[in-house]
């Protein structure tokens, strides 16, 4: 069962006071009046137990949006949620997710993710999914410990705190030009249409 919303945000603010890995430039506008400007952020090694999957990720928008439709709402927080938005993400580029898992089988996560402070994760859902489908049955010739984290910037709020500002994080990073064919015509709709929803 995934750790709540407190537990995530506690377990993770000791991460964001301890030791970093590396950094990573992403464009941030966190508290500038003006557009977000490339700023480098220190990235950390996070386990997985700690962290969620995003609902409202814009490359299974239209799947969670189709099943709020429906009245079904997905928790992440649940592991039945859990479960659903992972076979969403399986099911939205199958090809692209073999890669990915043959990818981290061999090298690791060599992708850096981003993460909120309470543990939701705006970029590397699908990347996350691969460690967790990893970790549940590791290789027998490499440690099961190379698998355990996530590594990822962690932004100093909330994903409530500040939600334009994430969701605008999220439409970059995930439908930037060298990435904007892993979305369907649906999907970047469903994530212009919440991005203005979100002002």
């Amino acid at each position: 069962m995934p750790l709540n919303s407190e537990a995530r945000t506690e377990k993770i603010q000791e991460i964001y006071n301890g030791e970093k890995y590396g950094v990573k430039e992403i464009l941030w506008n966190e508290g500038q009046m003006n557009d977000a400007t490339l700023q480098p952020m220190p990235y950390f090694k996070i386990p997985l137990e700690y962290l969620i999957y995003n609902a409202d990720n814009g490359r299974i928008l239209s799947r969670t949006l189709a099943l709020k439709g429906q009245e079904e709402v997905i928790d992440p927080e649940s592991d039945a949620g859990n479960k659903k938005i992972e076979e969403f993400l399986e099911a939205s580029d199958k090809s692209k997710n073999a890669k990915t898992e043959a990818d981290i089988r061999k090298w690791g996560q060599k992708e850096v993710g981003i993460v909120t402070l309470d543990g939701i994760v705006i970029d590397g859902n699908r990347r996350l999914m691969t460690l967790n489908k990893i970790s549940r049955k590791p290789p027998k010739d490499k440690p099961s410990s190379d698998f355990k984290y996530f590594k990822a910037v962690i932004l100093p709020i909330k994903l409530k705190d500040n939600f334009k500002e994430i969701k605008r994080l999220e439409t970059i990073v995930q439908m930037g030009e060298d990435k904007k064919a892993d979305y369907g015509a649906i999907e970047k709709y469903l994530q212009i249409k919440t991005s203005l929803a979100a002002g």
